[in-house]
């Protein structure tokens, strides 16, 4: 397993950026010998995911509050870290373009400088909370560059989020939606159900998904029914779990990202 931690300008946040990436072991990397080329062929390309952190938090969550170095070299699955910057993963006018940049400029970045693939169906998005939301919408939107997305809590129905901010401040969270959303009211432009279910009715395949909620959750009320029912209604290809006991923390997500990076495993092998 290596770590590789790395700064670079990027364009569509007009800002210099540090990204954290975790890669798995070469198979052969541990042999004796002298014979290197062998051990890092450079024509291995590991799957990837792309993972992004929730409201408050950064590239480091991964590291520092859940083991995703293990996961990584468990599943053989590469996993790069971004840092949020509170965008909700949107392109904010005047501001930051955390969703261009998710879905094209990191991707290409990444591709040119790590042994990661760049094929559509070794490619993941994957977050928590926010990063959750994030992923679900990109995956949606650009469903042709994605294999699959990883949901851990996410709250997909924003006009319902400021009712519990779950553990947040209610004022920074709704100064937060404010900019970028321009408020609630505006909200439809980025609803994710509005914009998936005009996405379906184009006749466009939505990555699959797994959505892993918590029943303890302060969101779990207002979020994970209403996504069950709509995944049901449009047939998408999402496995939902609601779990007992778990919360809006890492104690919920570190035990559903080792079953979500499993997960991802076995769309590996298929």
């Amino acid at each position: 397993m290596s770590l590789v931690r790395m700064n670079f300008f990027a364009e569509s946040l007009n800002m210099r950026v540090e990204v954290m990436a975790v890669l798995p072991e070469y198979p052969r990397q541990r042999e004796r010998g002298e014979n290197y080329k062998e051990k890092f062929p450079a024509n291995r390309k590991f799957p990837v995911l792309y993972f992004m952190n929730g409201f408050t938090g950064d590239y480091t969550d991964g590291l520092t509050m859940m083991p995703v170095e293990r996961f990584a070299q468990d599943t053989g699955i590469a996993v790069v870290m971004p840092s949020g910057l509170n965008s909700w993963y949107e392109d904010i006018k005047g501001n930051v373009h955390m969703k261009t940049f998710m879905s094209a400029e990191l991707p290409a970045a990444m591709e040119a400088l790590l042994p990661v693939s760049e094929k559509a169906e070794d490619r993941f998005l994957g977050g928590i909370s926010m990063g959750a939301r994030g992923a679900a919408m990109i995956s949606a939107q650009y469903y042709d560059r994605y294999r699959a997305a990883i949901c851990l809590s996410a709250p997909l129905y924003l006009p319902e989020l400021l009712l519990n901010a779950a553990g947040h401040d209610r004022e920074l969270m709704e100064q937060s939606l404010q900019l970028t959303f321009g408020g609630l009211q505006k909200e439809k432009a980025y609803d994710y159900y509005e914009i998936t279910e005009k996405i379906i009715m184009e006749g466009k395949k939505i990555p699959e998904m797994l959505f892993l909620f918590g029943k303890e959750d302060p969101l779990y009320l207002s979020q994970y029914e209403r996504f069950v029912s709509f995944a049901n209604k449009f047939s998408l290809p999402a496995v939902c779990e609601a779990w007992e006991g778990g919360r809006h923390d890492f104690e919920f997500w570190e035990p559903a990202m080792k079953k979500a990076m499993e997960w991802l495993k076995q769309k590996t092998a298929e």
